[in-house]
């Protein structure tokens, strides 16, 4: 990526960060989240695994990528984002990852790693609102793929 297409890139994720700390994300973001995850994940070498922290008004607290791997795999540690969720006093949160080397289709691997998020969040009252799949061209949302009701 040139320096050009790179500070195009940051100038867009400046902007939707800034409307996402003022906007619901849980109502009427979904979109806004999505694009904000695809500038940030799409384009990246190896898989990364990020939280975004939610304040009780469901707005942005802090984007962090909190875990990082290889192309096809990354180390999840639930007690690490949770322990992070109360230190910024979250009271939810928003998970994602990206799939640099295929699609952004859900394993049972990430079925189960979204499973254990939700269990420890729980105990400390912090919902769970979603988890992203990013790939290149695509992205899903196990809350819009109905793989949240099953967790």
């Amino acid at each position: 990526m040139n320096e050009k297409d790179k500070a195009i890139i940051d100038s867009a994720l400046l902007i939707i960060a800034n409307h996402l700390q003022q906007t619901t994300l849980m109502l009427d973001a979904t979109e806004l989240v999505k694009n904000y995850l695809q500038l940030k994940l799409a384009m990246r070498e190896r898989e990364i695994f990020s939280v975004l922290y939610l304040d009780s008004q469901q707005q942005l607290i802090e984007y962090k990528e909190m875990f990082s791997g290889t192309h096809d795999g990354c180390p999840v540690f639930p007690k690490e984002i949770v322990k992070h969720a109360i230190l910024r006093n979250s009271s939810a949160i928003i998970v994602a990852h990206n799939h640099p080397a295929g699609r952004a289709k859900a394993s049972n691997r990430d079925i189960i790693m979204t499973q254990r998020i939700r269990e420890a969040a729980s105990l400390f009252d912090i919902k769970l609102i979603d988890h992203f799949i990013v790939a290149r061209n695509e992205i899903i949302s196990f809350s819009e793929e109905g793989l949240l009701a099953y967790i």
